[in-house]
């Protein structure tokens, strides 16, 4: 049994149930593959001048359908995506809206073994409620493990010199500027094909070397994902130690970018909520459920493949119930 995430293989579509009447925001829902939500926010701001807003963030190696809004009529030139226009709402939509997603997976090289082992496992009691890769791009976990190493200095250097995937060429440019002067404040400060912002970090840099200062200075949204980041790396600790904990006897692993999590635990001994404490420089705590299971979780069996079916609360992760599903079956 295997299983290779795609747009064909992997479809998401957001549960959200929008107040739709009259009022100044203008309702779409999103469909899209190939391409991350932040990545198509990023777009459809581009072509229309008008911030976006969405409830959740969707996978680029998936079909997604979500819903979002605008103050203003949207277009869309982008092939990758397609707007159906719903309606308009005195509501915006705001981060964490929608109640939950339902999910379509297909599965190939299902035997007769898979077959059993997939009727039983999908409909267990409960699934260890990780984050999965999605969270975690390279980049932003390097610089969270340094935020909790409180090495702020490479912190600061890795989030203005080192690239991303879907960075501007513009946004690309400056990083390649700002890394080839690294150390020099006074130039850098100076330098007028660089955004003020970033010139006043350099002032700052150049005056008192205080780089716990600079990167509380870094954008406000790139901060709030570097702590997201570091909350998740620890929630992911914390489930891992918990479950190792109850010494299984016939356990099992689901890897998570470098990482094998166990996945075999009693919920019923396990603590339902974990909460992980702000980290810095925001006052957010996170509060997160340790397991999960499907809703009205269905598989259907047809020449090889196993198409699977199931609903799962907002900010649980269909990745983690495949990997398990595909973890369960592999120690059969």
């Amino acid at each position: 049994m295997k299983f290779n995430k795609s747009p064909e293989t992997f479809k998401v579509e957001e549960v959200l149930v929008p107040e739709i009447g009259e009022g100044k925001y203008f309702y779409y829902v999103l469909e899209k593959q190939g391409v991350a939500t932040s990545q198509a926010v990023r777009v459809l701001e581009r072509q229309n001048n008008a911030r976006v807003f969405v409830s959740g963030m969707k996978d680029a190696a998936a079909a997604t359908m979500q819903w979002i809004c605008a103050e203003k009529k949207l277009e869309n030139k982008d092939k990758r995506m397609e707007l159906l226009f719903m309606g308009n709402s005195a509501k915006r939509i705001y981060a964490g809206m929608h109640t939950s997603n339902k999910f379509t997976v297909v599965l190939e090289y299902v035997d007769g073994k898979d077959r059993k082992t997939l009727e039983k496992e999908i409909r267990r009691d409960a699934f260890p409620n990780y984050f999965d890769e999605q969270r975690f791009s390279p980049k932003n976990i390097e610089i969270a493990k340094m935020m909790l190493q409180e090495d702020w200095k490479a912190g600061v250097k890795i989030a203005l010199t080192e690239s991303s995937e879907f960075e501007s060429e513009k946004s690309r440019a400056i990083k390649k500027i700002i890394a080839e002067k690294w150390g020099k404040w006074k130039e850098l400060a100076a330098d007028l094909e660089l955004p003020l912002p970033k010139r006043r970090i350099f002032e700052m840099l150049d005056a008192e070397n205080d780089f716990k200062k600079a990167f509380e200075m870094l954008p406000r949204k790139a901060i709030g994902i570097y702590c997201r980041v570091c909350q998740a790396l620890l929630f992911n600790e914390m489930l891992k130690k918990q479950i190792n904990a109850q010494n299984s006897k016939w356990q099992k692993y689901i890897s998570i970018g470098t990482e094998k999590l166990p996945l075999e635990f009693k919920y019923k001994a396990l603590k339902r909520e974990f909460e992980v404490p702000a980290i810095f420089p925001t006052s957010t705590i996170l509060k997160r459920k340790t397991y999960f299971k499907p809703k009205n979780a269905k598989v259907k069996f047809e020449n090889g493949k196993a198409t699977l079916q199931f609903e799962l609360k907002k900010g649980c992760y269909g990745t983690i119930l495949v990997k398990c599903l595909l973890a369960l079956q592999a120690e059969k």
